[in-house]
């Protein structure tokens, strides 16, 4: 009797054997499609942030240059035509998307949709262009980035202003009131140079940052 009870214990541990090392192997292959699966998303979701962040930073050089030849230009009347232009004056949708799409191919994706706002945001979809194992699908991911005005310019709507102190001024100022009328008898006034025009007190440096907000 102990004979046999010997044998049939050494028999279940011939069947409990492979049936843990089949259920081992199962659990590491689930871990391994997993772990395959969220670096994917990982990679797609840094991919879509990086583009979108590239589309707006190229929306904020193109006001800089603007805001550059403006303040610098020595000239009232071409200083204030910056002021109460849409955000879109300033670049083209196809450059900002060409920035979205460079940095989604350097991050190893591929650039699915990319959508500039009015309000300053681009929103972007990319998807990574490796498959997951086993389903042969691509982890897509989109992002939203957005200009954040800091200092220099700021944004009323879709409109682009000056911010003068803390005030977000979209249009030029009023122009000075006519001079009174000259007496036709007096002589004739000296002819006094016009100054030359600065930018406004309280005009900071330019200063626009690009942000993820979705």
């Amino acid at each position: 009797m102990t004979h046999r009870l010997f044998d049939d214990r050494g028999q279940a541990n011939i069947i409990v054997v492979p049936v843990v090392v089949a259920l081992l192997v199962v659990t590491l292959l689930l871990i391994r499609n997993l772990g395959s699966g969220v670096d994917e998303s990982r990679q797609a979701r840094t991919a879509a942030d990086a583009a979108a962040l590239a589309a707006v930073d190229t929306w904020s050089d193109a006001i800089k240059t603007q805001f550059d030849l403006a303040r610098t230009s020595g000239s009232e009347d071409d200083f204030w035509q910056l002021v109460g232009r849409p955000l879109s004056w300033f670049t083209t949708r196809d450059a900002l998307c060409a920035s979205a799409d460079s940095f989604a191919r350097k991050n190893g994706s591929t650039l699915v949709s990319c959508v500039p706002g009015a309000d300053g945001t681009v929103t972007v979809r990319v998807r990574d262009n490796r498959s997951l194992p086993d389903t042969g699908q691509q982890a897509e991911h989109s992002s939203t980035a957005q200009l954040q005005f800091v200092s220099g310019v700021c944004r009323s709507g879709s409109q682009i202003g000056y911010l003068i102190g803390r005030t977000c001024q979209t249009q030029a100022p009023a122009p000075a009131p006519p001079a009174a009328p000259i007496d036709p008898g007096a002589p004739a006034p000296a002819p006094v140079p016009s100054p030359a025009f600065t930018a406004p007190d309280g005009l900071g440096t330019f200063d626009i940052q690009a942000v993820i907000v979705a």
